[in-house]
Formats: structure tokens, C-alpha cells, sequence
């Protein structure tokens, strides 16, 4: 079974449940801002991290999409 932390916040059913990105991942999450790809999330920059850890063998988990609306980056 993969390894998952989500700073920023939880998925829920009705929405994020927000938390604040430690200061690190706040760091990278103004950059990408800047970019200008996030312009449909809420500040126009991600507000959410979803950070896994794989084994030999594993993958990456398929996400429903829904709650990462409008706007999901999967940097690779």
C-alpha cells in the first residue's frame, strides 16, 4: 500500500477541507502561481498537495478528478 499525505488540506465529499501548505511546499505553490497554469483554482495558485510514496512494483492511483476540480497539475 503506497504512502499518502495531503498537505494543504483533506478531501471531502463537500469540498477541501483547508489547511495551510507548510511553508516549503507554500514556497513551490507561489511559483506555480506565477505561472499562470492555475488560473481557474481558488488564488490562482494550487492549494493542495498530494504526495505519495511507491514500492517497486506499485503505481499511480487513479483519482476521481471530481474533487480536484477545475484545476489538477500531476507533475511527474
Amino acid at each position: 500500500m503506497p504512502v499518502a499525505v495531503g498537505p494543504g488540506g483533506n478531501p471531502h465529499p463537500k469540498g477541501m477541507v483547508s489547511e495551510p501548505l507548510p511553508p516549503w511546499l507554500e514556497e513551490y505553490a507561489i511559483r506555480l502561481g506565477k505561472l499562470g497554469i492555475f488560473e481557474g483554482a481558488p488564488g490562482g495558485r494550487p492549494n493542495h498537495v498530494l504526495i505519495n510514496e511507491y514500492l517497486p512494483g506499485q503505481g499511480i492511483m487513479v483519482p476521481n478528478g471530481l474533487q480536484h476540480q477545475p484545476v489538477c497539475g500531476r507533475p511527474h
